[in-house]
Formats: structure tokens, sequence, C-alpha cells
């Protein structure tokens, strides 16, 4: 099914705040596996609106970028970690960087509120 990165925000330290979860992705422009993963984590943004914030990270891009990567400990590429809400710290990413194992991962991690309001004109249903 098609994807855009509509539903994927840019780097910025200011959406990492208590009251959403926010899935980084810390990528390189050439990395091949970052590019591999591109459609599953943009996919997974697209069903995960309202309930956690993608963000992509390219650390060479700037000072500010690569200070924030080096802070994560990131070593090597693409490297996912959930953290903001109630996480005290970054929950790595280690499974299968497709659409299925992103929801997975933040299924589990991040459970459904009930008194959520009915998405309407959205169907999950694929």
């Amino acid at each position: 099914e098609p994807t855009t990165d509509e539903d994927v925000f840019p780097f910025s330290d200011d959406l990492i705040t208590d009251q959403y979860p926010v899935f980084v992705k810390f990528y390189e422009k050439w990395c091949s596996r970052c590019l591999a993963m591109k459609k599953a984590y943009e996919n997974a943004a697209s069903r995960m609106v309202g309930r956690v914030i993608f963000m992509e990270v390219e650390c060479s891009s700037s000072d500010t970028a690569q200070a924030f990567c080096l802070m994560h400990k990131v070593d090597g590429y693409p490297t996912l970690k959930l953290m903001g809400a109630h996480f005290d710290k970054a929950v790595p990413f280690e499974r299968d960087r497709s659409v299925q194992g992103i929801m997975d991962f933040l299924n589990e991690h991040v459970p459904e509120e009930e008194e959520e309001e009915e998405e309407t004109g959205k169907s999950s249903l694929s």
C-alpha cells in the first residue's frame, strides 16, 4: 500500500516531552538498511497517528542532531528507540524492521487507552 512521509516528523528536541511517546529513527542518507525500512516506518507512522509520534534524526545533518545521537549512544544505523511519555529511558527496538514488527513493538509498549475517541473516517483494517 502507498506510504507517505507526512506522518513522520523531522528532528526536533521539542517533540520529546512526557505527553507523547516518540518513536525515533536514527539514520544516515548513505545507509541502505535505513532506506530498506523507510516504507515500513512511514506505514507504521500513519497507523499510529494520535498515539505515537514518529521522528527521524539524520545524525550527521547538524551539530544538534549529532549531539542527540551521541546522547542516545547511537553506534549503528538504523537505530530505533521509543522515548518520551512515561518512559524513564529510551526503549531500544530490536526486532524485525517490518510494519508488523514495529506495530507489535509499539502496541506492547504503548497500549491503547480505553477512553480514546473514535477515529472518524479512518479504518485500520487492511
